[in-house]
């Protein structure tokens, strides 16, 4: 069950929740939030999309548990660890690792190292490159075994509990995103679906499942992208709220304009972390608080950008990375610019967004774009 819809353009939630103070530690999250000393109350759960930049990383608090959904890029593995340990996080129940892309598992190394880990779920494809073998690594020394869940598996966490849905599909090809490890999170009656960066083709498998996909929170798969967001899949979700976790002048353009306008077109409310910083919703098993890191006229943790309240939710396109040209080996894990010194037999050119989305890394000599 989840909140009953009311699509009035003026309904705008805009309660700041009170994030709670846990065990000594202080919150990132704005001054109006206020000190307790008895941790969440019964039946609470805080679900936290960390600002990580053009990136995921979703801290999930539920009583004694908790549990943390990929962790941004390589280079934001320290911050997501700060950020765990300022709202009191001593071990993580559950990791979640969605897919093997940088900017999915990059910093889970980190985190891993840091804290003790109960659980941990990747998907069962496999891409090499340098951010899976640190993960790797990071799993092994920890002795941890790694769970493949497949749609139905349940768990609980806290007074709520989640269910895998995603993928439904068992062969996607060479498209990563697709097998990206989706959830359904459910804390009495409030419902938040999470699906990392799942494209058309998994959504499509989700909504012909039968699977249940009704939310009241839905975060956007792949950053807001055109690849991801079908109409057909949202419409089965009926979001009352879309978050974005996504890059300030990302150079993919993400959030698509045409999908904040489809989300607008149904009176969905949108928070984005490029504008809004770390967004924070607060269940209290029938409620949703929200609480957001910055307001107008304030900088967030991450980025030094001043955001005017009335800025317009869609952002100009910066050039499409599809127009931009990179170049690999066959056995290569890094894409490069065309002269570079280390391409020494006929390279393959691809586009840059796929070079990304296939899991290489920029060279280091070269300094291609990225």
């Amino acid at each position: 069950m989840v909140i009953k819809k009311f699509k009035l353009s003026f309904f705008i939630v805009c309660i700041l929740s009170l994030i709670m103070f846990l065990a000594g530690g202080c919150s990132l999250l704005s001054d109006k939030s206020t000190q307790t000393t008895g941790g969440f109350t019964q039946g609470s759960m805080s679900v936290h999309f960390i600002d990580v930049g053009q990136a995921d990383s979703i801290l999930i608090q539920s009583g004694e548990e908790t549990m943390l959904i990929d962790g941004g890029n390589n280079a934001d593995g320290e911050a997501v660890v700060s950020y765990l340990k300022k709202q009191g996080v001593k071990e993580l129940t559950y990791i979640i690792g969605t897919h093997p892309h940088e900017d999915h598992i990059g910093g889970l190394d980190e985190v891993i190292n840091e804290f003790s880990v109960g659980k941990i779920f990747l998907t069962d494809f496999v891409l090499p490159n340098v951010s899976f073998e640190r993960l790797l690594l990071a799993i092994r020394e920890k002795d941890l075994q790694i769970l493949n869940p497949v749609p139905g598996d349940e768990y609980s966490l806290g007074s709520g509990k989640f269910t895998f849905i995603a993928p439904v599909g068992k062969d996607y090809g060479n498209k990563v995103n697709n097998y990206s490890l989706g959830i359904k999170l459910e804390n009495g009656t409030n419902v938040f679906l999470l699906t990392g960066d799942a494209e058309i083709e998994s959504e499509k498998d989700m909504v012909e499942s039968g699977i249940d996909l009704e939310a009241d929170v839905m975060k956007l798969n792949h950053h807001g992208s055109t690849t991801s967001n079908s109409e057909a899949f949202i419409e089965a979700v009926d979001p009352i709220y879309a978050v974005i976790t996504v890059g300030t002048d990302n150079p993919y353009g993400h959030p698509s304009s045409s999908i904040v306008t489809r989300l607008l077109d149904e009176d969905i409310q949108i928070y984005r972390t490029d504008l809004m910083g770390a967004v924070v919703i607060t269940s209290d098993g029938t409620n949703l608080t929200f609480q957001t890191e910055k307001k107008a006229g304030e900088k967030s943790v991450r980025d030094e950008t001043v955001v005017n309240e009335t800025e317009e939710v869609t952002k100009p396109t910066a050039e499409s990375s599809e127009e931009i040209k990179v170049y690999i080996t066959e056995t290569g894990h890094k894409y490069h610019n065309v002269d570079c010194s280390y391409l020494k037999k006929a390279p393959d050119e691809i586009d840059l967004m796929e070079a990304l989305e296939r899991g290489y890394e920029p060279c280091s000599r070269c300094n291609p774009p990225q």
